[in-house]
């Protein structure tokens, strides 16, 4: 592997750009998601390239010179070589290496210092993929493969973790990268029980918390389950039907009748 991928700190760093048409505007829109503060050297340049430092007055800045062999390199961290003009990028190329400024040659691989790698990333997550110059092509095909994994992770999810992963760092917890494992297959809920429970002192977080968001979820599943069968349970009604409702009368009324005509016969055997 002769390019090896590392993160590079793009905060307080410029950029030269040699070159004003689509190579040179291509670069700038990939640098701008960056940190650089980007320099582009040209006697002319697209209306893109234009248009973009309009957008980005503060980052990109826009150099009207010639461009010629005797160019010194002066003052900037990296270089990309982007001019039509072949011979120009060879003597450009080779003042660069004299100069031991690192630097991308746009049209030729050749000797750069560096190279740009497709990039997929979200909030919190950057995954890069490179073919070494080689392949674009399959580059950003395999890229867009990659896009549609990370696309399925969680942001919010992630970003805890991250902050859970720093904390337990403070706190000197063992086994950090086993505790972080032991997350990521659970669901958000129990991550966020986890980052709440971490502002209290804890010897085991990860199995107390397991502990406390089980049983939580537990009571929760049982007070729906009773509140679903408070639904479903419903006293049954009394129908009564006319017939009924008139026998039941008329067995009231023949029960008071045989009431009163005992009394009558137990007053009149008293008087006899």
């Amino acid at each position: 592997m002769r390019y090896f991928p590392i993160s590079v700190d793009t905060k307080d760093r410029s950029i030269l750009i040699l070159g004003g048409g689509n190579k040179a505007t291509n670069k700038v829109r990939t640098l701008i998601k960056t940190e650089f503060k980007i320099y582009v050297i040209s006697l002319e340049f697209n209306e893109e390239l234009i248009a973009l430092r309009d957008e980005h007055p503060e980052q990109i800045h826009l150099k009207g010179r010639m461009l010629n062999d005797d160019f010194v390199f002066f003052g900037y961290d990296y270089c990309i070589i982007a001019t039509n003009d072949v011979l120009l990028n060879n003597s450009l190329e080779d003042r660069a290496k004299k100069s031991n400024i690192p630097y991308y040659r746009a049209d030729n691989i050749g000797d750069s210092s560096f190279l740009f790698n497709e990039i997929v990333n979200n909030s919190t997550l950057s995954v890069s993929v490179s073919s070494d110059g080689l392949n674009p092509t399959m580059s950003k095909i395999i890229t867009s493969d990659v896009e549609k994994t990370l696309m399925k992770y969680d942001e919010e999810k992630i970003d805890l973790l991250n902050i859970i992963r720093r904390q337990l760092i403070i706190q000197n917890y063992p086994n950090v990268e086993e505790e972080i494992e032991h997350l990521v297959r659970q669901n958000l809920a129990v991550v966020k029980e986890y980052a709440e429970a971490l502002d209290q002192p804890r010897d085991n977080t990860y199995e107390e918390v397991l502990v406390e968001v089980e049983a939580k979820e537990a009571e929760e599943a049982k007070k729906e389950e009773e509140i679903n069968m408070g639904e479903t349970i419903k006293v049954p009604k009394v129908v009564i039907e006319e017939d009924e409702v008139e026998q039941k009368v008329s067995e009231v009324e023949t029960s008071e009748n045989t009431d009163t005509d005992v009394l009558e016969e137990e007053e009149n055997s008293k008087d006899n």
